[in-house]
Formats: C-alpha cells, structure tokens, sequence
C-alpha cells in the first residue's frame, strides 16, 4: 500500500465479496474513462463507489487520484480478504446447489458470480466494461483470485457448470458476456431463500397435471404403453441413468397424454420443460431451443435420486436440421452436449415431437424406445365420444363424428368441452351438431376433411352386397377372411360399382375398424417420404387389427416397365415389400386395372372383378329405394321394361339420385326411372348423349 495515498475508508466498511469482486473488476480490468460517467447504466457503479457527486463535474484528468486510491483500497481489502462473504441468502442457496450438484468451491464461486452478473446492477455495469483484450479465464482468474489453470478447468464446455445448464461460457468479449446464467429466473438465487429443487424449477419447468385420458384410450397402443410402463418402472427402481424415450407423430394423438398417464403408473411426479412453461426473468424474449435444453440438463441433476421423469415436449425445434438452408439445429450445434445428456440423464426423460423427418440419426439410435403414435382407429375415437359427450348425442350421430379419422384426442375432447360449455350458457342446439360444427371448424384449418366429407364414402344403412354385380359370392370371401384371418384382395370394375363401400361393410362384420388411404393421402413430393407414409399405413392397420383398404391403388402399381423416373420403381417396390409381410386383411381397389404391374397383380389372393347393376340386381335395389323413399309405382311393368335397358348402372347411381331426392323429392317411380336414365346416359359415349333427356 502506497504511504502517501490513502484508502477510502468508507469502503472498508463494506464485507460483502460481491463489492469485493466488483472492486477487482474495476481496478484490474476495466478501462476507467468508461466507469466513471454519471448518467446511464455505468452511474450505477460511480453510485455504489459513493463518488458520483465528486465526479458530477470533474474532467477526466483530475479523476486519476481517485482511481489511485481505489487501487489502494483494494489492496487493503485483499489483506483481509477472508472477511468477504456472499450475501446470507445467495450464500445458503450456493451451499444448496453445491450439495445437490456436487460443485467444487470454485465451481460455486464462478456460479454465484454468473448470478450476480445478472442480478446486480453496479457489478454487471463495471463487467461490461472488462477489457476484450484479455482473454475469458484471465478475466475469471482476475475476479476470484485463483489460478489461470484452475479457472480454465472450470469455465470449459466440459465442465459440470457448463453440463448442469446452469453457466454460459463464451470468450472473445467482456466478462458481463463471458460468464451468464443460461435461465433468467437463477437470478432470484440472489434474493429469494430456496428449501428445495421444486422452488428453484417454479422459474422455468412446471409439474404436469394427470392426464386427461384413460386406461381404455390406449387401447390401440396397449402392447407399446406396457413396454414403456416396464421400462419406467425399472428405471425408477434401479435408479439407472440413461434412460431416454421418444414419442413422435401428428398434434393431438394422445403422446403428452400418454407420458402423464405412464408417469401416474408408476408413482412418479412428472415435470414438463414445454416451451409454454415461460420463464418469467425472460422480459418477453422468445426462448431458444439452446435455451429449453439447458433447462433440461439443470432439471436433470437436481431431480437425481427423486422418483421423477422429466419431459420434453414439444422438441422438434432441438432437433430440427435445416442444414441444407446453412442453418443447423441446436442439438447439431452442442451434438456433444446433447449426447451427454442422453447417456447420461440422471431421471428417465421422454421427448415428445411432431415429426422427427430431419432428426440426426445420431441422435435416434441413443434414445431406448422411439414410438411413433397416430390418430386411434375408429372405435377408440368412439369410446372417447362416448364418454365425454354419449348423454347428449345419439348414438348414430356419435359414430359419425367417429368417423373423422383425422380428429384426434385433443380435438376430440376439446369439441366435447366447448359444447358443453356452450349448452350451459343456455344454447338449445342439438349437441351432436355443434360439436359437429365445432369440429369442422378445426379440420378445415389444419387441411383436414370435414365430418361431411370423412362420412362421404359410408356404406349406405341398406349396403347389401349381393347387390353387388361381383365376380364371386362376397358373402363367401367374408366368411372365408373371417376364418383365416388376413387375405389380400384386388377389387376392380368401374366407378360407383361398391368397391369401397364393401370395405367398410366387411370390417363392419368382422367387428374391425376400417383404416381407408387414397393415393392422395400417401403421396408426398418429398423424396422417399411416399415410401414412409405406405409403410406406416400397414404398420398401423396391423397394430390396430384393422382392415387395410387403398383406393386408387393403380396410382402406386403402375406397370414397372413403363416407368420413367426411379421413384416410380422404389414405390411400387415398397407396396409389394408391404403386401409381402402384411399378415392382416388387404383390399386395394381401382377402376384402372390393364396398366398394374404383373408382379402385384400375382400377389393378389382374389381378383374380384365388380362390373355394373344386372337386370335384376336394378330392380332389387330400385324397389328398394321407392319403398324407403314412399314413392308409388302405379305402372311397374313400363319401370322394368325401362330400367332393362339400361346396361350400366351401379349402386353409385342410386345413391347420386338419392341425395337429389333429399333436395327435390320424386313424386312417382317414373320420375326415379328418369332421373336413373339421366346417370346412365352421362356413361354412353359422347355422341350417343346428345339430345338425351
């Protein structure tokens, strides 16, 4: 200490180490030109000094001995720099923390001022002004007073500080962005006592509620819930690390439900790091993917031992990799981390995405179990219907809500609740169709068909298939597919001739659900992704036990020695890869048969042709109709004679004219008669409709 200078003696006073380290920043790092101004955030510092009045109208020049003297009074500080200790409360959450994670003491040091950095203002201000020139641990080993060494052992991205989530270490700056906390609400550690993890989480990862769905909602994915339960459950028991699970597919299929109803299973609180579980310290700022993982990794440590899971929901944006844009995801760009944290995670942790198309295959082959969840089969969506809503809507109305394969759980329970509300506030409405109008409102925002048209290519109640002009008795290969359980049939013949509606009547007698894909459906302009979509059809028909039925079947098997371009080889191959191994029951229909490849058709255990309406089968089904319509036949012969001649009906037909008797009724059979005639003369050729009436 210089004998002619004096210290300040009124910062002597002060034994906390935050002004301690404030001390070193300001006399060993920081350019003092900038430290020394009145206004802003820098006054903060000249405020705490208590010198902002002797500064408020002094040059530059005549502040040097004010800066001598700080020198000096820190050298006196260091002479009894054991009487420095951290405010009682940071204090007593570090020795916390330092527990919980086993920190070293200077792992606790570093954290504690990673928290005041972000917390006080004075030692933030004068950190900001550290000088760039100096590199990061230098700066580090400057504040705390310890080796360089020790310092760059601690402040790496392999230490367990950078690990936990809980410290950022950059270089290249000045130590304010250097050293951080990776979470805004850590700065409460400064000034809020904490007893527990759960107190420190309430900042940013919430416990999740039980689950709104049951036992019998899973059904459809009984097998694949019970391998997850078994694996939770010894996970737990046996406290073992490591233990990742993805779940992925569409919003609403039940995944976030399942994760909550797995943790009740086995006795296990569950906590969500979901990008809606906001960090309140984060003052409105849009959180990083970086950010939610760091998250996880803090949540991870301080959850080991306790008999917890930890989700991640919604984490297609970790994983997504856009590299092909120069854009890398934020699991690509730590790929070291995030592997750690995978092999290494000290609960069970679920990871829960919509889609998982970009993932790094890296990255898949750590997790234990991937599972891929869709919308349940048609008699899961009709017990959730009818538990939710089965009071207030018949059950006819019920199954043709269910029918909607695209209304998942999610929307499912949420159209149920809306109407309910809406009833209680004195909406007379049939409930049936508000929750109809409900749910189309959301299938038409995602790009899915309305409940009208999900219900479009319903079997009609009268469906009977020996009306069906069939190359074979379809009551016979009903009962045969009964008895053996799978078959693999091609349905072919022109339109309107009750090529799908035989789909949904044989599952409806078999007791299976119907899974129905057009070509539309499955296609993709993505490369290969047609291929996933085929794949996942009979994946999911055959978890579900349901009948397989592919219109528009000749868009996937065009005969492979016309084609042109090679994705049309790879997915004819890819059908006749899944028809090979699939050990359910199969229906492919088309109205195009001449142009199928051979190889696809030989695959096929039935080639059932289904041509138009014979004479008698016309009759059968016109009579039909007049009788449930009440139309009178005054002259029958002169209807027979009539519907005789026409050579090309089909059941089709019939149901056209049908739902045109639902708008301007029929007032006798020769009417019918001639709106029939009005069909089948739209199938003659051209030239031969002319004039027709």
């Amino acid at each position: 200490m210089t004998n002619d200078i004096e210290p300040f003696a009124h910062l002597l006073e002060r034994r906390d180490l935050s002004f301690l380290w404030l001390m070193r920043i300001v006399v060993r790092l920081c350019d003092s030109r900038h430290v020394w101004t009145t206004t802003g955030r820098d006054s903060h510092v000249t405020e705490l000094l208590g010198l902002q009045d002797a500064f408020e109208n002094t040059r530059w020049g005549e502040r040097m001995p004010y800066m001598q003297r700080l020198s000096c009074t820190l050298e006196a500080m260091e002479q009894q720099v054991h009487v420095y200790r951290l405010a009682p409360v940071l204090e007593e959450n570090m020795g916390f923390l330092a527990q919980r994670l086993a920190l070293s003491p200077l792992e606790t040091r570093a954290l504690a001022l990673a928290v005041l950095l972000r917390s006080d203002d004075a030692l933030h201000a004068a950190a900001d002004n550290a000088r760039q020139t100096v590199n990061f641990p230098r700066q580090l080993s400057q504040v705390l007073d310890v080796p360089e060494d020790e310092v760059s052992r601690v402040a790496n991205r392999k230490s367990l500080l950078h690990r936990t989530g809980l410290v950022e270490f950059k270089s290249g700056g000045d130590l304010a962005a250097n050293l951080s906390v990776k979470h805004g609400s850590l700065r409460r550690l400064a000034t809020v006592p904490l007893s527990s993890a759960d107190e420190l989480f309430a900042g940013f990862v919430r416990q999740a509620p039980t689950s709104e769905l049951q036992a019998d909602d899973f059904a459809h994915v009984h097998d694949t819930a019970t391998a997850l339960y078994h694996l939770l459950g010894e996970a737990l028991d046996s406290q073992r690390s490591g233990v990742n699970i993805l779940l992925y597919g569409p919003p609403g299929t039940g995944k976030t439900q399942l994760v909550r109803w797995l943790a009740g299973r086995v006795s296990a609180t569950l906590y969500d790091v979901s990008p809606d579980a906001v960090d309140e310290h984060n003052e409105g700022e849009g959180e990083r993917p970086h950010d939610r993982l760091a998250k996880a990794a803090t949540c991870l440590h301080l959850l080991r031992g306790r008999r917890a899971v930890l989700a991640m929901d919604e984490c297609d944006a970790i994983f997504q990799d856009a590299s092909s844009a120069g854009v890398h995801s934020a699991a690509s760009l730590a790929k070291a981390w995030v592997n750690d944290l995978l092999e290494t995670s000290a609960v069970p942790m679920v990871w829960i995405a919509n889609r998982i198309r970009e993932m790094d295959d890296a990255f898949v082959r750590r997790f234990d179990m991937v599972v891929r969840l869709d919308t349940p089969p048609l008699k899961q969506r009709l017990k959730l219907l009818e538990r939710t809503c089965g009071q207030q809507v018949a059950p006819v109305q019920l199954r043709r809500l269910a029918h909607a394969d695209k209304a998942t759980p999610a929307v499912l329970s949420r159209a149920a609740s809306v109407a309910e509300r809406v009833r209680a506030h004195g909406d007379e409405q049939d409930t049936g169709r508000l929750i109809e109008t409900i749910l189309d409102g959301t299938l038409r925002a995602q790009g899915h068909p309305t409940i009208r048209m999900a219900n479009r290519h319903a079997p009609a109640d009268d469906y009977d298939p020996r009306l069906c002009n069939a190359s074979v008795d379809l009551g016979d290969l009903c009962e045969g597919l009964r008895r053996a359980g799978q078959g693999r049939i091609l349905l072919y013949g022109p339109p309107g001739t009750g090529k799908t509606a035989f789909g949904h009547w044989l599952a409806g007698i078999l007791g299976r659900p119907l899974s129905l894909k057009r070509m539309s459906g499955i296609q993709s302009p993505w490369l290969g992704e047609m291929e996933k979509n085929l794949a996942r059809a009979f994946e999911q028909a055959l978890r579900n036990d349901a009948v397989l039925q592919i219109d528009e079947v000749d868009g996937f098997l065009r005969d492979r020695r016309q084609a042109e371009r090679s994705w049309e080889l790879a997915q004819v191959n890819e059908f006749l890869t899944q028809l090979e191994s699939f050990e359910g029951i199969f229906i492919a229909s088309t109205n195009l048969v001449d142009g199928l490849d051979p190889a696809a058709i030989r695959r096929f255990d039935h080639k059932v042709h289904v041509g138009y309406l014979k004479p008698e089968q016309a009759w059968a089904l016109f009579q039909r109709k007049l009788a449930s319509w009440g139309v009178a036949m005054a002259d029958a012969e002169a209807c027979r004679h009539r519907l005789d001649a026409m050579t090309s009906l089909t059941p089709g037909d019939f149901a056209v004219i049908a739902r045109r008797h639902v708008l301007t009724p029929y007032e006798d059979a020769l009417a019918v008669v001639d709106a029939l005639a009005g069909e089948h003369a739209f199938k003659m050729p051209a030239e031969r409709r002319i004039g027709f009436t």
